[in-house]
């Protein structure tokens, strides 16, 4: 089983923080009041943009994470994509279908976050 683990986007920092999903959720803390719950999901929801780590690393090793910009070559076709989360299919998406098995053929080539560009 992979380990689930997030990338946090930090906008008022503008970097990233990286944690497993049980360092996410004991930060949070059981003994909080109702109201700091929601004040702290509400603050979370507001500053920060969490993106999940697919199981997947690139062909340099690189983990692959929600919104990442990955590029995909096969045969004479080289595709440039943002990686997803689709609910409908439960699964990551770049915009052409089934790619996640065949890691040799992707580079992570930035993110939505510090490159704009493309």
């Amino acid at each position: 089983m992979r380990e689930i683990k997030f990338r946090i986007w930090d906008k008022g920092e503008g970097k990233f923080l990286y944690q497993t999903l049980r360092e996410l959720v004991n930060g949070i803390g059981d003994d909080c009041a109702d109201w700091e719950a929601q004040a702290f999901r509400y603050a979370l929801k507001r500053a920060f943009v969490p993106e999940e780590y697919i199981g997947r690393k690139d062909k340099n090793k690189t983990e692959i994470y929600e919104g990442d910009k990955i590029r995909h070559w096969g045969g004479d076709i080289t595709r440039i994509g943002v990686v997803k989360y689709i609910k409908k299919k439960c699964s990551f998406d770049a915009g052409w279908g089934s790619w996640e098995h065949c890691a040799k053929d992707i580079e992570v080539i930035g993110n939505i976050h510090e490159s704009k560009e493309e």
